[in-house]
């Protein structure tokens, strides 16, 4: 497959909509995604594509563009003209919208220069999902946790001395050095991703009202689930263990 980005022209009409549609599942297939995105992603294309057509009573010329850029697969579709997005209709929620659009679930729209920009993130193959990954880290840091209650005080301070110890300083240490560039390259490519300077202030708020109540609501479902492992004493001068 051809490194970059590979571009074909249209004029937008239902013969053009299923060859574009078709295009797509082609290069999707050849990079073997999976069946259930191929098809979702189809219908998405479809879907714009048509609302862009019932919107417009003159012929429209859109560009399609599918390859590759910044070692991710993107699809690109391009059409000047007055400013119309066929991503959502008036019914979507915004919060869910740009929910989708982080999670490569959804396409992104722009307008610039009078220009309708739009683009999709086509789901990388066989790549591993970060969700799966943490909640198996979640388990076996509980299944490393419940073990070491088996192990006498004294083999646990061996272990915590010969193993935890070195490592600490040298965990803490990368994470203070890339975390910084981690955060602030997430957070540009947060708010570029949102398409327009409009819809971060919109979804702003939002965002920073979810963030801090799922902190809240994460906070409590830990402590009531690590409380059972800890013998805590409340009486004057006790120390917890």
């Amino acid at each position: 497959m051809k490194k970059g980005v590979s571009w074909q022209t249209y004029e937008l009409n239902p013969e053009a909509v299923e060859e574009i549609s078709q295009w797509i599942s082609d290069y999707m297939e050849e990079l073997k995604c999976d069946s259930k995105d191929v098809i979702r992603v189809r219908f998405t294309v479809e879907e714009m594509l048509l609302r862009i057509l019932d919107k417009n009573e003159e012929s429209v010329r859109v560009e399609v563009g599918l390859g590759k850029r910044l070692y991710r697969h993107m699809l690109y579709i391009r059409y000047d003209g007055a400013e119309l997005d066929p991503t959502r209709t008036e019914e979507d929620d915004e919060w869910s919208a740009s929910i989708l659009e982080g999670l490569g679930l959804s396409p992104t729209w722009s307008y610039k220069g009078r220009t309708n920009r739009i683009s999709l993130t086509l789901k990388q193959p066989g790549k591993r999902n970060s969700l799966v990954l943490l909640l198996v880290a979640v388990v076996l840091a509980i299944i490393v946790g419940l073990a070491g209650h088996l192990l006498s005080d004294g083999s646990r301070a061996e272990l915590d001395e010969a193993l935890f110890k070195p490592i600490m300083p040298a965990f803490l240490g990368l994470l203070n050095t890339f975390a910084g560039f981690m955060i602030a390259l997430t957070i540009a490519n947060g708010i570029l991703g949102m398409g327009s300077s409009k819809q971060v202030g919109l979804i702003g708020k939002k965002v920073l009202f979810r963030y801090v109540f799922l902190s809240v609501i994460v906070a409590l479902v830990t402590i009531v689930v690590m409380f059972p492992l800890f013998d805590l004493d409340f009486s004057p001068g006790a120390k917890s263990g």
